[in-house]
């Protein structure tokens, strides 16, 4: 029997491009909130539904999936999730959302991707007005992921037995410095990029004017700094998975070049 899949969060780019993903496949799929429906109407004959946390889970959405007879919950959780064992149990985003899947009893799969390609569409505007990158901690190595490959994870998940309380760590093959992105860009338009570099107070000022509070600036000082010293290790997840290695940055770039040109 062909599954029937809600995606909730569809706004996302790893949401549309499990839909998109979905509807190459054949499978039926509803994306909720842009379905003009309501939720109890979205989840009607639904098998699987792919979550994406917003705000302190809800017991009231949870006892609706089992109302209505889900069967599996992929949720979009992140990496983070392990380590907020260490902060308060208010500040415990997706471990809570973990936590509440769990506690439905239904069959579950945690996605933990370590970070999106996509955030080098922050860079976008400067690209786009003067071909020009400011950005600090320049050498911290990081192994982010296409959200192609969290999508098709996902997919698999939400379709295919086997996946029922695993947590997937997911990465992209290798971890990459500021400069190789900028590279794989430039590359990607045919014209060169260049990247100045800030020093940490232009660099803490600069997220500052971006809307950081000083609890986020504090944790990006000590995740970049780390990832200086100690870069994170790529893992084999999506590669084992999906049966191909993970995409890599420049074929990120190239899917992603006209928000740059």
């Amino acid at each position: 029997m062909t599954p029937r899949v809600l995606v909730t969060g569809a706004t996302g780019l790893v949401e549309q491009a499990v839909i998109e993903q979905l509807t190459a496949a054949g499978i039926p799929v509803r994306d909720f909130p842009t379905a003009t429906e309501s939720f109890d109407a979205a989840l009607a004959g639904i098998d699987s539904v792919l979550l994406t946390p917003a705000g302190p889970p809800d017991p009231e959405l949870f006892a609706r999936l089992v109302g209505a007879g889900v069967r599996r919950i992929v949720l979009l959780s992140s990496s983070s999730a392990p380590w907020e064992r260490r902060a308060p149990r208010a500040q415990r985003h997706f471990l809570a959302w973990e936590h509440a899947v769990e506690a439905t009893g239904l069959e579950r799969t945690h996605l933990r991707p370590v970070g999106l390609m996509a955030h080098a569409l922050r860079w976008a505007d400067g690209i786009r007005r003067q071909r020009l990158v400011h950005e600090g901690f320049a050498a911290a190595r990081h192994p982010y992921v296409h959200e192609q490959d969290v999508a098709a994870v996902a997919v698999a998940a939400l379709i295919e037995d086997g996946h029922a309380g695993a947590r997937y760590l997911l990465t992209g093959p290798a971890a990459i410095d500021i400069p190789e992105q900028i590279r794989a860009l430039a590359d990607a338009l045919g014209e060169p990029v260049r990247l100045e570099e800030l020093d940490e107070e232009d660099a803490v000022a600069q997220w500052r004017a971006q809307g950081y509070d000083q609890d986020s600036i504090d944790i990006e000082l000590i995740t970049r700094r780390d990832l200086v010293d100690k870069p994170a290790s790529p893992r084999r997840t999506v590669e084992r998975l999906l049966g191909r290695p993970a995409l890599p940055f420049s074929r990120w770039a190239a899917d992603h070049v006209e928000a740059f040109r």
